[in-house]
């Protein structure tokens, strides 16, 4: 699509949201590498090296979502099986932000002595072999309580990893807690406390290292975006939070957080009445955009190495498609004008641009 052409596309939002859907837009073949280079208006530099995705379906649908309330005893009742030496900790159950969209999160509350890492938000699917000895109890007790709690979601598992691995990407390449260790003293500019060294070594020491289980949900084959999607124009769109459900269990399968967002049942469906940008389009409306404003330099050098359609869920649980990029930003020269050390885990930074499949725009 020519550049005019997404100019008019992005300008004529408003009348595009209420055109009749129509069969999706154009897309590259499917196997044939993407490649391009260019700046967009903004100025930041982006590199696109990928696969092209598959093809959308025929028929699209628009879908009418209503998010599923949990209470407090099913998730208690779901989980406990399989809590181990954490059941004798206070867990915490919260729903309190429900009418975002989030159903609720589930974790004990550690005493300062055993605090567990955080899961983290993975940008990348992960690859992993559902045979491994080692993942076998983890497997088990993630299917185990998302089962239990009737929640359907696409397996394998869009993550499967060692928690001090979620912050992987194709530059990044954690593998121990005592490489993740060093790179969190050289970005904090000073070395761990050995109380704190000793604390998450320890969890190591135990033979039963933390996993980190991430399960997306699907719609008719699709998958729901767990990426915030949030528009940037809060005026006129509404807001996404992503749909997932995350779980942090030991490599023994013991289970020590749950967190579920965006968990919907679908209420009502019609074929999707407005027209879908394709994929090369979908790149066309990046370089448009503006994400930044007036961003100031240096600004980083980003590297495309995915794409996938998927669809986002606004609050009144409406769906939307939306192309989501899979990112590395490159922050070197920005880090360089500040003069401090670092290292390729401060370089190189995993996030997601989801373009709006109907109108062009973040």
């Amino acid at each position: 699509m020519k550049a005019s052409a997404v100019k008019i596309l992005i300008l004529c939002a408003a009348a595009l949201y209420c055109l009749p859907l129509s069969a999706a837009g154009a897309a590259s073949p499917e196997g044939v590498r993407i490649t391009d280079a260019f700046d967009s208006r903004d100025g930041w530099h982006y590199r696109i090296d990928m696969p092209s995705p598959s093809p959308l379906p025929e028929q699209l649908y628009q879908y009418k979502l209503e998010t599923v309330r949990f209470s407090a005893s099913e998730v208690e009742k779901a989980a406990a099986p399989y809590m181990g030496r954490f059941s004798s900790d206070r867990w915490v159950y919260n729903d309190t932000t429900f009418d975002e969209g989030h159903n609720f999160s589930y974790e004990p509350n550690f005493e300062y002595s055993r605090l567990r890492m955080n899961m983290g938000f993975p940008v990348f699917q992960t690859s992993y072999d559902e045979n491994d000895p080692l993942l076998q109890s983890v497997l088990r007790t993630a299917r185990a309580v998302l089962d239990a709690l009737n929640i359907e979601y696409e397996y394998p598992f869009y993550t499967v990893q060692p928690i001090y691995q979620t912050r992987n990407n194709p530059y990044v390449h954690i593998e121990s807690m005592d490489e993740l260790m060093d790179a969190w003293a050289a970005a904090s500019g000073g070395a761990l406390s050995e109380g704190v060294k000793a604390r998450i070594l320890s969890m190591e020491a135990q033979n039963d290292p933390d996993y980190f289980v991430m399960a997306r949900f699907l719609v008719d084959g699709i998958p729901l975006n767990i990426s915030d999607s949030t528009p940037m124009d809060q005026s006129k769109y509404d807001s996404d939070r992503g749909c997932y459900a995350k779980l942090r269990i030991t490599q023994s399968g013991e289970i020590s957080a749950l967190d579920v967002s965006g968990y919907c049942r679908t209420a009502a469906k019609q074929p999707e009445p407005r027209s879908v940008l394709g994929i090369d389009e979908a790149i066309e409306a990046l370089r448009q955009q503006n994400f930044s404003g007036s961003g100031k330099p240096p600004l980083p050098d980003v590297e495309i190495s995915g794409a996938e359609f998927c669809l986002s869920v606004n609050r009144k649980g409406n769906t939307y498609p939306v192309w989501r990029f899979f990112c590395v930003s490159d922050r070197k020269d920005e880090l360089e004008q500040q003069g401090r050390p670092y290292t390729d885990y401060d370089r190189f930074i995993s996030y997601n641009h989801c373009i709006n499949a109907l109108i062009g725009a973040r």
